[in-house]
């Protein structure tokens, strides 16, 4: 009995030790998503449609943003963070507008936070030991009343 003790002690103290120390080693690598849309590409969606397109860098309190115009119709395109945590900003910014969001090929008129959230710890999770999944954006997709036809599924599909 008293043997056992100390075993286990030395045991648990490896096994901690090992633990902390993978946990360093994963913490130093950079396990954030590589960005899968290029703003780019949306511009260059939009212009297809027949819209000016501009480019806002992100700031240190604002999203990035691809603009586009095409007579009174007014569109502004944004990747949102998955855990919705840009929610109020965007609708800030999407006041009496139009506003949906686009994800994994589909569009909703509100951010899909359960499934944003599960998909994007899902990957995190495959990404911590080393297996890298598709990345799927979350888009946020800002249009005044003027605007009809808007190419949405494209854009979902990027």
């Amino acid at each position: 009995m008293t043997i056992v003790r100390p075993v286990f002690s030395i045991v648990f103290g490896l096994v901690l030790v090992i633990s902390l120390s993978l946990k360093v080693v994963t913490l130093t690598r950079v396990v954030g998503p590589k960005p899968t849309v290029a703003w780019s590409e949306l511009a260059l969606l939009l212009e297809q449609q027949g819209f000016q397109t501009s480019y806002r860098p992100a700031t240190h309190n604002d999203l990035t943003w691809v603009s586009g115009a095409a007579g009174a119709c007014r569109v502004q395109v944004t990747e949102v963070d998955p855990q919705g945590w840009n929610q109020s900003l965007v609708a800030q910014v999407a006041k009496d507008n139009q506003l949906f969001y686009l994800f994994s090929g589909e569009i909703f008129s509100e951010q899909p936070t359960v499934r944003t959230r599960l998909i994007y710890y899902w990957n995190k999770l495959n990404r911590y030991v080393g297996i890298n999944l598709r990345h799927y954006p979350v888009l946020a997709f800002v249009a005044t009343p003027a605007c009809q036809d808007l190419p949405l599924r494209e854009l979902a599909s990027l």
